[in-house]
């Protein structure tokens, strides 16, 4: 199963296949963000940083701007959050984009925790990940 089709058997979408990392379904109601393994700390795992705005090429990052939307609407219109697991291909050169090695298409609930001036994704019920 692709990511696309996956995403889409859940009745979320995005403005681009090729470079969005979260995903919306506006029916009913939430965001998808992939979760990366080289993100994972602590049983949280960072979804989204303002380091990622720009590349390290300088270039703007395509899907920054919809993936901070979709956190707003977390934040502030009380959507759901979901996450599915990501495995990274880790390339020696740098500048390139990041590539899916593999994926494992589950989607789990989880919180939105900030984290200075990060957003993670949290277990739903683990009271020692505070904010």
């Amino acid at each position: 199963m692709s990511r696309k089709s996956f995403i889409l058997s859940h009745g979320a979408t995005c403005k681009n296949w090729c470079w969005s990392w979260s995903f919306i379904n506006e029916t009913e109601r939430f965001i998808i963000f992939g979760a990366w393994d080289r993100q994972e700390q602590d049983s949280i795992t960072r979804i989204l940083s303002p380091d990622w705005e720009m590349t390290e090429t300088g270039h703007k990052s395509s899907g920054y701007r919809q993936a901070r939307e979709h956190i707003r609407l977390i934040e502030e219109v009380d959507y759901r959050l979901f996450t599915f697991p990501m495995k990274h291909a880790y390339a020696a050169g740098k500048g390139g984009p990041s590539k899916i090695v593999r994926f494992t298409p589950i989607l789990t609930p989880k919180r939105l925790v900030r984290r200075g001036p990060d957003w993670y994704a949290a277990d739903l019920h683990s009271p020692s990940i505070a904010a």
